[in-house]
């Protein structure tokens, strides 16, 4: 009872549940329960949006249904509903990666490619001819394939200038060269090179390999007054067995070995002690020497005698 008699008052009031009613009479209903509002479930590509809605038992729940799980793939996505994306590829994604070969390989970094797969990042250069340059121009994983002569020896100069080495690519890359350096010509010796490097061996007429290969001894008999009083360069002139310089003198020449021709007089040539025995060495059809100013008689040779000439090196 109150102090003026009247009865206490009764709180009547229940709390409100989310049941489309108002519980606690307060004229609101389901208020707490912001029924309608937006809302979603699950986390990755699982997740699915929706509104809230109220239950038969008077509890608040979304009206969406969380997406089914399927196995990761490479593509940014949480495909497993597993809260982390692409994990399964963590150990590849971002690393350094390149595509193509030789001129052609280009770098870049792994990411999700189609397909769900790793892929580079990188786009390979186009193939260019092959060139000689130690690199693969034409992208097909070989190097200068198409000059086989890579590193064959080779020479440059020649004679004594002669130098060894390899073939290697040319400056322009259209080719190979040989990467020898020539030596220097030197002065040219009697010593059966090629020291100045012309393309002839021991040319000066000091030699005894130009004397081999480039002179000739021509000897003559004249009879007595008949032959050259003093050295002629008319003995220039007698290339053939039996030629005739001048009336009455006759003579004959070496072979290329160094060996005399057998020189047959005439059948009216009447040798006799007075004739004379005349001499030339000639090189290159030049007379380089005539036996000297007087020529010797045959009354003052031996009766036999023998001419020795040594025409090697």
């Amino acid at each position: 009872m109150g102090v003026d008699g009247t009865p206490p008052e009764v709180d009547m009031a229940i709390p409100e549940t989310c049941n489309g009613q108002d519980d606690d009479g307060d004229g609101q209903t389901d208020e707490g329960f912001p029924v309608g509002g937006p809302c979603a479930v699950g986390i990755g590509e699982c997740e699915a949006s929706g509104e809230f809605l109220c239950t038969n038992g008077g509890d608040r729940i979304c009206s969406a249904l969380p997406g089914p799980e399927v196995d990761e793939i490479c593509n940014g996505l949480d495909d497993d509903c597993d809260g982390t994306a692409d994990e399964v590829f963590a150990g590849e994604l971002g690393l350094a990666c390149s595509v193509g070969t030789g001129l052609c390989a280009t770098m870049g970094t792994v990411i999700c490619g189609e397909g769900g797969l790793p892929t580079c990042s990188a786009t390979q250069e186009e193939a260019t001819p092959e060139v000689c340059n130690d690199a693969d121009d034409d992208c097909d994983g070989f190097t200068d394939e198409t000059f086989p002569e890579l590193g064959d020896p080779c020479s440059v100069g020649q004679g004594a200038c002669a130098a060894a080495g390899v073939a290697v690519c040319s400056e322009d890359g259209s080719g190979t060269t040989c990467d020898a350096v020539p030596r220097n010509p030197a002065a040219e010796l009697c010593n059966g090179l090629d020291d100045d490097c012309d393309d002839q061996v021991d040319e000066e007429r000091s030699c005894g390999t130009y004397v081999r290969d480039q002179c000739n001894v021509w000897l003559g008999w004249a009879q007595f007054g008949a032959g050259p009083p003093a050295p002629s360069e008319t003995w220039g002139a007698c290339p053939v067995e039996g030629a005739s310089v001048r009336p009455n003198l006759r003579c004959t020449g070496s072979t290329p070995d160094g060996q005399l021709r057998f020189l047959t007089l005439a059948d009216n040539y009447e040798l006799s002690a007075d004739d004379q025995l005349a001499f030339a060495f000639t090189c290159n059809d030049e007379v380089d020497f005539l036996f000297d100013g007087v020529p010797e008689r045959l009354a003052n040779l031996p009766t036999s005698f023998e001419l020795s000439l040594s025409l090697g090196a």
